[in-house]
């Protein structure tokens, strides 16, 4: 998943850092925030390489040849976005 901020808050990125760490996940999760800010499973972000110049080959290899990973990192990405909406709410 990945977005840009019109306007970003630095102080918002713990909050993201945090339900990435400490959600329970069946993948390993990394949150980035360069130009865009990304939670994104680790696997992919390695398999991207350097600056991310692969991102899209890597993406495709791991949509079509590991299909148990991407029905893992879709239930552990709602798990992370629950996360998110429960720090929110407490926020509030």
């Amino acid at each position: 998943m990945s977005w840009r901020f019109a306007d970003p808050k630095e102080e918002l990125k713990p909050a993201f850092k945090d339900a990435v760490a400490r959600a329970e996940t069946q993948a390993d999760w990394t949150f980035t925030a360069k130009g865009n800010w990304m939670i994104l499973p680790t696997r992919l972000l390695e398999g991207a390489g350097n600056e991310s110049q692969h991102f899209n080959e890597a993406m495709i290899a791991i949509n079509s040849g590991d299909q148990s990973f991407c029905a893992a990192t879709a239930e552990d990405l709602e798990r992370i976005l629950l996360m998110l909406e429960s720090a929110a709410a407490s926020e509030c």
